[in-house]
C-alpha cells in the first residue's frame, strides 16, 4: 500500500523498501529500495532477483533495474544473478563490482530482451565458471570480451546457447587455457555465420558435444592447433549445421575421442569433410556419424582405426557402434576405408538397424584390407545394416 518497510538493518542506516503503482500499468508496481548509505550486496548473490518468483510474477515482469546505489565489492558468487529477468531490455552494469567474484555460471540466462550487455569493466581473474552465462539471450546481437580474463576459467558449457540473434562474436581476446567444457557453447547460435576459433586454446577440453549444435547459419569455422587435443566426446558436434559446405579439421587432434555419434548428422549441404591425418584410434561409437550427409560424394576415413568399435549382443538385438553410419547419404559414391576394423563386426551378425531412406549407390572400397569376424572380405554383396547401406559390388 506504498507504506515503507525496514527490512534489513546494518549500523545506523535502515534499508528500506517502497512500493508504488506504476503509472503506465495500474496492476504493477515500482519497487524503491533506499538507504541513507551505500547499500551493500551480500558476498552470495545467487539468484538475487529470482527469489520474488516464489511471491508472484514480479520477476517476469521487470522492466528497469536501478543498481548505481548497489555496492558488490564484497560478492564472490553471481550465479544466475538476474535469471529469467525477461522483460529486462536495459542493463546498467557500470556500478557493478566483480573483482572478487568466482561464479558466473547463468549470470543473464533467461535476459531474453537484451540486445546488449556493456562488459568493457568487469574483472573476471577470478572467475572459474561461466556455464549458461548468456544462454536464452535471444536478443543479443555481439558483446564485447576485450576485457575479461578467463585465465582461471574451467567450464563455458552452453555459454551462448540459444542466443539466437548473435550475428558476431569476436574470441580473440579470450584466454582459455585452463577450460575444461565447451560443451553446447554456441548450440543454437543460428545466425552466426563466420566463426574464429583460431586463438582459442582448447587443448584441455574433455567434451566437445554439441559444440555447434543447430547453428544453421554457420558457414566457416577456423579452429585453432591441436583442438580438442584431450576431447574423449564429439557428439553432434556439428548436428544440424545446414549451411556447412566444407570443414577443414585438420588442426584438431582427435585421438583421445571414443564417442562421435551423429557428429555430422544433419549437414545437408555438406560436401566435403577433411579430417586430420594422424590415426584417430580410440573410437567406441559412431553410430549416424554422417546421417543425411546426402551431398557428401567421397569421404575419406584413412585416419581411422576402428579396432574398438564396440559389438556385443547376438543377431537381432545386436549393438554395434558404427550402425547406422551412412545412412541418409544418398549421394555417397566413394568411401576410402579405416585402417582397421573390430573383426567381430559383420553385416551377417549386426541387426536391428533402423533408417528412413537405404541408399543404392556405386560404392568404391580403397585403402586397407577389411577384416569381417577376423577373416579377409574378398566380395561386398547385398545389404549391410551396419552401416545403413544398400551394398552392390563386384571387387
Amino acid at each position: 500500500d506504498g507504506a515503507a518497510a525496514v527490512v534489513e538493518k546494518r549500523g545506523l542506516h535502515d534499508v528500506k523498501v517502497y512500493s508504488e503503482a506504476n503509472s503506465e500499468d495500474g496492476t504493477k508496481l515500482n519497487l524503491t529500495v533506499v538507504s541513507k548509505g551505500v547499500i551493500y550486496a551480500p558476498e552470495d548473490c545467487e539468484s538475487l532477483f529470482y527469489f520474488a518468483n516464489y511471491l508472484g510474477r514480479f520477476v517476469s515482469e521487470l522492466t528497469n533495474l536501478d543498481l548505481s546505489n548497489f555496492n558488490t565489492t564484497k560478492v564472490t558468487n553471481m550465479k544466475n544473478m538476474f535469471y529469467k529477468l525477461t522483460k529486462l531490455d536495459t542493463l546498467d552494469l557500470s556500478n557493478l563490482t566483480t573483482h572478487k567474484v568466482t561464479d558466473m555460471q547463468g549470470m543473464f540466462s533467461g535476459c531474453s530482451a537484451l540486445s546488449s550487455i556493456e562488459l568493457s569493466h568487469f574483472d573476471t581473474t577470478k572467475v572459474t565458471n561461466m556455464c549458461n552465462m548468456f544462454e536464452d539471450c535471444e536478443n543479443l546481437s555481439g558483446l564485447d570480451f576485450s576485457s575479461f580474463n578467463m585465465s582461471r576459467v574451467t567450464n563455458m558449457g552452453r555459454m551462448f546457447c540459444n542466443c539466437k540473434n548473435l550475428q558476431s562474436l569476436d574470441l580473440s581476446g579470450f584466454n582459455a587455457k585452463n577450460v575444461t567444457d565447451i560443451s553446447g557453447m554456441f548450440h543454437g547460435c543460428n545466425t552466426l555465420i563466420d566463426l574464429d576459433l583460431s586463438e582459442f586454446d582448447a587443448t584441455k577440453v574433455t567434451s566437445l558435444d554439441s559444440l555447434f549444435y543447430d547453428c544453421t547459419g554457420l558457414q566457416n569455422i577456423e579452429f585453432s592447433q591441436d583442438f580438442g587435443k584431450s576431447a574423449n566426446e564429439t557428439n553432434q558436434m556439428f548436428y544440424n549445421c545446414s549451411n556447412l559446405t566444407r570443414l577443414d579439421l585438420t588442426k584438431l587432434n582427435l585421438s583421445k575421442v571414443e564417442k562421435m555419434n551423429q557428429m555430422f548428422s544433419g549437414c545437408a549441404v555438406l560436401e566435403e569433410i577433411v579430417f586430420p591425418t594422424s590415426t584417430i584410434k580410440n573410437v567406441q561409437t559412431a553410430m549416424k556419424m554422417f546421417e543425411n550427409c546426402n551431398r557428401l560424394s567421397t569421404i575419406d576415413l584413412s585416419c581411422f582405426d576402428f579396432s574398438n568399435v564396440e559389438y556385443y549382443g547376438n543377431y537381432g538385438d545386436a549393438v554395434c557402434g558404427i550402425n547406422d553410419m551412412f545412412t541418409g547419404c544418398s549421394g555417397l559414391t566413394s568411401i576410402t576405408c579405416p585402417q582397421k576394423i573390430n573383426p567381430n563386426i559383420s553385416n551377417h551378425n549386426v541387426g536391428g538397424a533402423s533408417w528412413n531412406k537405404k541408399p543404392t549407390i556405386d560404392l568404391t572400397l580403397t585403402g586397407s584390407t577389411w577384416y569381417f569376424n577376423g577373416e579377409e572380405i574378398t566380395e561386398i554383396n547385398g545389404e549391410s545394416e551396419c552401416l545403413g547401406l544398400t551394398i552392390s559390388t563386384t571387387n
